[in-house]
């Protein structure tokens, strides 16, 4: 499939540099996955055919590719935890992907910890044998917190009813 052309971007990729991350994609998410009407935020992203959305996908679709290319089965186990319809789990297999790639470069290449490693999601390796572990924190609302939001709108829709 030619993604190239059914999609809306201003990237300076090129037409096969594009479709290869569009079809890893594809292979790594399931074409039907992707395209189920779920309410998935990777799902809704992939229906979408706009700049913002398509640049997005890429970006991610990046992060998989450089991972991959380090550790496979870790990578995959991301991608597969990035398909949780729970917001955490979703949110955090995510901002893994991105930070990790993100900070892996030839002079410091990034290693993902093992899977479920308590302390610490990476190890940095320095061209003078030193190696730097991160930890990488997402301090996103927690499930405690969107509790509370949703109460406190339904009480003061409750409050204002009764005026």
């Amino acid at each position: 499939m030619d993604y190239s052309k059914s999609r809306r971007s201003n990237l300076l990729a090129t037409p096969v540099e594009f479709n290869e991350i569009f079809a890893l994609l594809s292979t790594r998410y399931g074409l039907e996955w992707l395209e189920a009407k779920k309410g998935h935020p990777i799902q809704l992203l992939w229906l979408r055919k706009d700049e913002l959305a398509t640049h997005e996908l890429y970006a991610l679709g990046l992060c998989i590719k450089t991972l991959d290319k380090i550790n496979p089965a870790w990578t995959k186990n991301q991608v597969e935890q990035s398909k949780s319809f729970d917001r955490k789990i979703r949110q955090g297999a995510i901002f893994e992907l991105y930070c990790l790639a993100s900070i892996n470069h030839g002079r410091h290449p990034v290693k993902p910890a093992n899977l479920n490693q308590a302390g610490f999601d990476g190890t940095l390796k320095f061209e003078n044998d030193k190696n730097l572990r991160v930890s990488i924190k997402n301090y996103g609302l927690s499930e405690a917190q969107v509790r509370f939001e949703k109460a406190a709108m339904e009480a003061e829709k409750a409050v204002q009813e009764l005026l």
